[in-house]
């Protein structure tokens, strides 16, 4: 008989491998919001709100399907990292963000062995 649970059911897995996308200061974050029903605590309550929303719905598919929607984790941290202001500062803050930020390679043209 399969094990079905009322209120939402998270693998560690699922979210240790999440926090290498959502940061663990978010994530913590989140469910410390949603746990206490204190959504006053975040900078954007409607925000947040959705944010978590959208996490746990990756979570729960990760869980049925056993694989990880990367356009869809794309798409949430790019919401993320664009966000105005200080809203998801816990992920812009923490070293999560770093992965994200864009590490363009330049060259000079006056460098030996630029040829363009």
């Amino acid at each position: 008989m399969q094990r079905r649970c009322a209120t939402p059911c998270h693998s560690s897995t699922s979210y240790l491998r999440l926090t290498e996308f959502f940061s663990p200061e978010l994530m913590d974050m989140l469910r410390t919001a949603n746990t206490l029903n204190k959504w006053d605590m975040t900078l954007n309550t409607a925000q947040y709100k959705r944010m978590y929303q959208r996490i746990s719905a990756i979570e729960f598919s990760i869980l049925r399907i056993g694989e990880y929607p990367i356009p869809s984790i794309i798409n949430i941290v790019n919401i993320i990292r664009l966000a105005k202001g200080n809203v998801f500062a816990e992920w812009k803050q923490s070293d999560t963000a770093k992965l994200f930020e864009d590490h363009r390679y330049k060259n000079k043209k006056e460098s030996s062995g630029y040829f363009f």
